[in-house]
């Protein structure tokens, strides 16, 4: 059996990156062989050189409006169909694309890649349709051979009794009964027999065929083993050897019912996330933005945005300190995180973590790029607010008069007040934080004051003691000290524990008071 050649579509739009993805996306649906034309005059030359099932149409083109090519394309002796694809048309281009014979009409929003493959599939069975019709008015042989070769499912009926008289090997497969098995069938034994898909059902559709409309239209059908599937089932009447007859043709669509449920599923959560999403060509024009990034931008609708540029989100100053960097990152390495300045419609400004991928077609070929945007206005207010108190708290601490300083959870000294510098004379800060271990220390061993101590780390214990003190004499930290400035002194000092949520002791402040005076009066 020869290979059935893919079936052919020509996509006519001016924009480079809109034609590619229109041409991945039904080269990846529907499986079929797809040619690009740029203008008028390089469509006209396509059509001329080569036969097309389908045509996708954009209403704008460089050197002519989309309208007076189709007139043009639908006056020839077998024009294709044809699916006008626009994002400039409006609901008076509509009806009178419809008056000129179109199939189909897509908007180019964010419905596109869900509308489209359906729209282009639509036009698709009207061609086979028309081919099967035809090839039935041949002879005999070359009626049997065509039929057989067919991808779809067909089924010829008596128009009277709705008798199956005849199926194609592509139904026997689908189905998996034998061609004298299917002859016996009638369409209960072949539909899932649940509202709306039931015998009478089917009859209803049966019978608008009859009366000379085509019919069109999805069916839940059912295979020998009991298995369901979704078919698009196409029903017209034609003359077969002189007889009127009606011809069903059925098209396997679980695959594209999955996807289209998918991508049902996929835009429910872009839409209902409280994050900003969108999707841009690499030129920078928005293909599709969810609400959440039209609403924290300032807009009513996401539609308004399609065909903008991302710069209008941004100031003149935030696109060259923060997205010229950001997009060269993107494209270099094909992600891309970070804080991002963000201007709404009033010009206001706010900052924003954005996170960008850069997305390839099979082949690895860059063809759009994807943003998530979240506000983080509230989060730097908050880390602003937290530096503030931060800073006071330091002011506190450092300008407080009694002798203070902090430990981490291995006893060494992190920070240290103004108070504990002059009470023990120490030369540098910087010297003796990250060196002065409290555990390390000779003189609070040789007082046998360490378990105290540990009791502070371990059990989350504070501990108050008394002792005479000589930080010249502690060993590790010796070279560090002002020996002409330090003096013993007698002490009370408190060890209190730093607790995270779970209870763990983190740090531990020291505090320092000086009795020395008092103990000499007495």
């Amino acid at each position: 059996m020869e290979p059935v050649e893919p079936m052919r579509i020509l996509v006519i739009d001016d924009d480079r990156d809109m034609a590619l993805l229109i041409k991945r996306l039904l080269e990846r649906t529907l499986g079929v062989r797809v040619e690009i034309a740029g203008e008028c005059a390089a469509a006209r030359d396509k059509m001329t050189t080569g036969a097309f099932d389908v045509i996708t149409l954009d209403y704008r083109l460089p050197d002519v409006v989309g309208l007076e090519l189709l007139e043009e394309i639908m006056a020839s002796d077998d024009p294709p169909k044809v699916v006008m694809v626009t994002g400039h048309g409006d609901e008076q281009t509509a009806v009178e694309s419809f008056k000129l014979g179109v199939s189909g009409y897509v908007m180019k929003d964010k419905r596109m890649v869900t509308l489209l493959p359906g729209a282009v599939e639509k036009a698709l069975s009207e061609v086979r349709l028309k081919q099967a019709e035809k090839a039935l008015k041949e002879s005999e042989a070359t009626y049997r051979a065509i039929f057989d070769t067919a991808n779809d499912a067909i089924f010829v009926h008596d128009m009277e009794t709705g008798d199956i008289l005849d199926v194609n090997r592509k139904m026997c497969e689908m189905y998996g009964y034998t061609r004298e098995e299917a002859l016996q069938l009638n369409v209960e034994d072949i539909s899932s027999n649940e509202p709306p898909y039931t015998q009478e059902d089917a009859l209803r559709w049966i019978r608008k065929a009859v009366e000379g409309e085509p019919q069109i239209f999805e069916w839940r059908g059912k295979t020998k083993e009991g298995r369901l599937f979704w078919k698009e089932m196409n029903l017209k009447r034609a003359t077969i050897a002189g007889e009127d007859r009606l011809l069903a043709i059925a098209r396997d669509i679980t695959e594209r019912k999955n996807a289209a449920e998918r991508v049902k599923f996929l835009s429910l959560v872009v839409e209902q996330s409280s994050e900003g999403m969108a999707v841009c060509d690499l030129e920078g024009d928005l293909l599709f933005v969810n609400a959440a990034w039209a609403w924290m931008h300032g807009y009513d609708t996401a539609e308004e945005l399609v065909g903008k540029h991302l710069n209008i989100f941004h100031s003149r100053e935030q696109v060259e300190r923060d997205i010229i960097p950001f997009n060269n990152t993107v494209m270099d390495r094909g992600y891309c995180m970070g804080e991002v300045g963000h201007m709404r419609r009033d010009d206001t400004t706010f900052p924003a973590l954005m996170t960008s991928t850069l997305i390839k077609d099979s082949d690895g070929n860059p063809i759009i790029i994807s943003w998530i945007c979240k506000d983080i206005t509230e989060r730097k207010r908050a880390e602003e607010d937290l530096s503030e108190l931060g800073h006071f708290l330091d002011s506190i601490f450092e300008q407080s008069p009694f002798s203070m300083w902090v430990s981490n959870s291995e006893g060494i000294l992190i920070k240290e007040n103004q108070a504990c510098r002059d009470l023990f004379g120490i030369k540098d800060d910087k010297q003796v934080v990250g060196v002065y271990n409290i555990f390390e220390d000779n003189l609070l061993k040789d007082q046998e004051l360490l378990p105290l101590i540990r009791a502070v780390f371990d059990r989350g214990e504070t501990a108050r003691f008394t002792m005479e003190y000589d930080i010249t004499k502690v060993e590790h930290i010796t070279g560090y000290i002002d020996h002409e400035r330090a003096t013993p002194r007698i002490l009370d000092v408190t060890v209190s524990p730093v607790m995270d949520v779970h209870g763990t002791v983190t740090n531990a402040v020291i505090h320092h008071k000086d009795i020395t005076e008092r103990t000499d009066d007495s």
